[in-house]
Formats: C-alpha cells, structure tokens, sequence
C-alpha cells in the first residue's frame, strides 16, 4: 500500500523543484536585451548554481503560506511576497513597486487598485498555479473560490 502522506509530500516537492529549474534555467532568455545583460552578471551564485526568480519566490511563499494556514490567506501572502521581495530577482516594476506599498504598510488591496486600476495583465499567477492545484485537488469548489 502506498503511503498517502509521503506521494504527496513527493507531489509537493516535484511540482515545485519542476517550477524552479525551469525558471532557473530560462531565467538568462526573459525579458529583453538589458534584462538578459543584467541576468548573465546576477544569475548565478558564486559557487556557480543558477538562481531563481521571483516567480519561484512567490511559489514558495504561497506553498508557505498554504501549509501554515491549511487554506488561503490572501492578507498572509501579501504580506510574505513582500517580506521576500529583493530586486536581483527580477520582479517586473509594477509588482515590485506593489510589494514595496505593502512592505511599508499600506494595504495590499489599496496598493494593487493604484498600481492596476484594470486589473494585472502579467502572467506570475500561473507560474504558482500547480501549487495552487494540489492543495486543492480534494475540493474543486474552494479551488475555484479562490
């Protein structure tokens, strides 16, 4: 028989080491040509391993955030996004302009009405959507809630 917790400890840690060598490794070939020059001069550690993004950042703090609040605390996330902002990670200036009104402490949902008075057009959520996913593969409905 196998051992529920374990498979989806295992889920949880595949989904999110896929996440981040995928966007470690592509990371070099976003954005354009200053973003690629600034990336080949930060992208890797002195040791030589290549870093992540704030996309994988943010999947981090969200899988943090779920497993301490066993569901979605959207007020706990802002905040968590914010404390692990660092600008070497290549955050888009929008969001990193947001995550700096929240560091300070305005209100997140204030902050993002100034920021994106339509709405975000960028496309980070999906990069933390499998997280998403597997927390919620027991209950479709609370998935589609949140």
């Amino acid at each position: 028989m196998v051992n529920l917790k374990n498979q989806r400890e295992s889920q949880y840690l595949g989904c999110i080491l896929g996440l981040a060598t995928g966007d470690a490794l592509g990371a070099p070939f976003e954005g354009g040509i200053i973003e690629r020059m600034v990336w080949r001069l930060i992208g890797k550690t002195r040791a030589g391993s290549l870093r992540w993004t704030d996309d994988t950042q943010m999947t981090l703090d969200l899988a943090e955030s779920l497993l301490d609040n066993s569901s979605l605390k959207q007020d706990d996330l802002a905040l968590r996004f914010a404390r692990s902002y660092r600008w070497s990670r290549g955050y888009g200036p929008s969001t990193a302009r947001l995550l700096k009104y929240i560091r300070r402490g305005d209100d997140w949902r204030t902050a993002a009405r100034k920021i994106y008075p339509d709405g975000s057009f960028g496309n980070g959520a999906a990069m933390r959507a499998p997280v998403l996913a597997l927390f919620f593969t027991k209950n479709i409905d609370e998935l589609i809630q949140n």
